[in-house]
């Protein structure tokens, strides 16, 4: 099972809404490949497009310190051992909200399980780790084939936070891959960003080759 997520975000999906079906359209003023932030990673064997004031954060890179203050979050942590394969978020500049960034999980497929299933796991994961409840669950068609997203909402973790945290996750599955987008942000914000983390979808690519070349430190 996917992995709750970082920046002190939990990342996780139950479907306890009833889904709904559509085929997601190409959302106006998403950016070209010449135009954004391209991440590629050939080991997790995809590229995807970013808004061009995103950026992928590396382990031990300084960009760190401004989105989380510190080395050795829980994020970074996870980027080392594996348990995540890539961490972005808006840096050049920041967004108001401090909150948003996007990890993305890589899992061996396991053919048995329909994007439904995973997602109902992936659902059951964030309710028992962040006390969060899933408003929405959508099945969707993009360019790199059928996705579930999953919308959830949980309470921010740590401290006097008083607001929530919504997080977007599309699951998609390639090949003997399934691939767990997660964007968080904070669910006041969430509806401005709804077309930006699709886009960012849309634009899922899969490619093949050794090593990853992110466009951005």
């Amino acid at each position: 099972m996917v992995s709750l997520g970082a920046s002190g975000q939990s990342f996780a999906v139950s479907p306890s809404a009833s889904g709904q079906s559509f085929a997601a359209s190409s959302s106006v003023g998403c950016p070209s490949a010449g135009e954004g932030t391209t991440i590629t990673d050939a080991t997790s064997g995809f590229t995807m497009v970013m808004p061009s004031n995103w950026r992928q954060l590396l382990p031990d890179a300084e960009s760190w310190l401004v989105v989380e203050g510190t080395h050795g979050s829980q994020a970074e942590t996870w980027l080392k051992d594996g348990t995540m394969k890539d961490f972005a978020a808006p840096l050049v500049p920041q967004d108001d909200d401090k909150m948003v960034n996007l990890s993305l999980f890589v899992e061996a497929d396991d053919p048995g399980k329909t994007l439904a299933t995973l997602a109902s796991e992936y659902g059951k994961t964030i309710a028992g780790a962040r006390s969060g409840r899933v408003t929405r669950t959508d099945s969707l068609q993009v360019p790199a084939g059928p996705a579930i997203r999953v919308t959830a909402t949980y309470p921010h973790p740590g401290g006097s936070f008083d607001f929530n945290d919504r997080l977007v996750a599309y699951i998609l599955r390639q090949d003997s891959r399934i691939y767990y987008l997660v964007f968080v942000s904070r669910d006041s914000t969430g509806d401005q960003y709804a077309d930006r983390f699709l886009c960012m979808a849309r634009s899922f690519r899969q490619v093949t080759g050794p090593g990853t070349s992110p466009s951005s430190k």
